[in-house]
């Protein structure tokens, strides 16, 4: 079973490094455990209702770092985790996913 220790870009953080397509303001980061007051403190974390910038998600299942690997020096999910994640991103969330689609999973059917 994999387990996770490492911080991993998802969402659009993940798939600018893929693709390098769009800027964006929401970078998403699944994280071993929900950090401690102290980590935040140095981390300059706030936490705020609006305008936030920073996701950090405590996956339910490591199954989410299936085929994660370093892109740029940037821990990041398999394209299709990050595509899956962008479904509940906003921005130009939907925009990076079909970018994902088209350079990464561009995979032919059987006919």
């Amino acid at each position: 079973m994999m387990t996770l220790s490492v911080r991993v870009a998802t969402g659009l953080a993940a798939a600018w490094q893929m693709t390098h397509f769009a800027a964006f303001r929401i970078a998403t980061f699944f994280v071993p455990s929900e950090l401690s007051a102290d980590v935040k403190g140095k981390l300059g974390f706030r936490e705020d209702p609006r305008g936030a910038n920073l996701w950090l998600v405590v996956p339910n299942d490591a199954g989410v770092l299936q085929g994660a690997q370093d892109r740029d020096g940037v821990h990041c999910v398999h394209p299709v985790q990050a595509y899956l994640d962008l479904k509940e991103h906003p921005e130009r969330a939907v925009e990076a996913a079909e970018r994902l689609r088209a350079e990464l999973m561009n995979w032919k059917r059987d006919a």
